[in-house]
């Protein structure tokens, strides 16, 4: 699913359906979003460490081929795409809420 594209915003940000570096089901941790393309966070790396996420992406920004546009409007930039990390965020844990049943109904915490 994809949050903003590039003809309406600087960025290009979307769920990832299979991401080949995990094995198995997607989860609520292994939920991957895509950031121009070139960038990668799981959400579980999000949810730890969001300042360190838009660190490293502000500065593989600064050393692209955009980086007079992003310099320019960096603050703003960054704003908007804390927006669409927060959409993806939101839809991850309703597609995989913290607790679930499993096979013998009971609840577990899937953290």
């Amino acid at each position: 699913m994809a949050y903003s594209r590039w003809g309406t915003s600087y960025w290009h940000t979307y769920w990832v359906s299979s991401n080949p570096n995990h094995f198995g089901r997607e989860n609520r941790h292994t939920a991957t979003l895509v950031i121009n393309t070139t960038i990668e966070f799981s959400a579980k790396r999000l949810r730890e460490d969001l300042t360190g996420c838009l660190d490293e992406i502000a500065d593989k920004e600064l050393q692209g081929a955009d980086k007079i546009r992003f310099s320019k409007n960096r603050s703003k930039l960054m704003e908007e795409l804390e927006t669409y990390i927060f959409r993806f965020l939101k839809d991850v844990d309703t597609d995989y809420p913290k607790w679930s049943k499993n096979k013998h109904n009971k609840k577990r915490n899937l953290k």
